[in-house]
């Protein structure tokens, strides 16, 4: 009977484990695309201005910088 309830008992631990990996993997991968996008955002915005051509009051103008 002990070694039946050993068997179980470490299916239950080994199933833990791997429900737990599965989550902390999740959270890690939340996060790593998060910051990704994050750094996508902030280079977007910072390289938005640096086009030499803009479009004022419906000219044309190429500025120069």
């Amino acid at each position: 009977m002990g070694l039946l309830i050993a068997r179980i008992l470490s299916a239950l631990v080994g199933l833990a484990f791997v429900v737990l990996t599965f989550v902390f993997a999740s959270i890690f991968i939340a996060a790593a695309l998060a910051a990704g996008l994050l750094a996508w955002t902030w280079f977007w915005w910072r390289g938005r201005g640096r086009s030499t051509h803009r479009v004022i009051e419906g000219e044309y103008r190429i500025i120069d910088r």
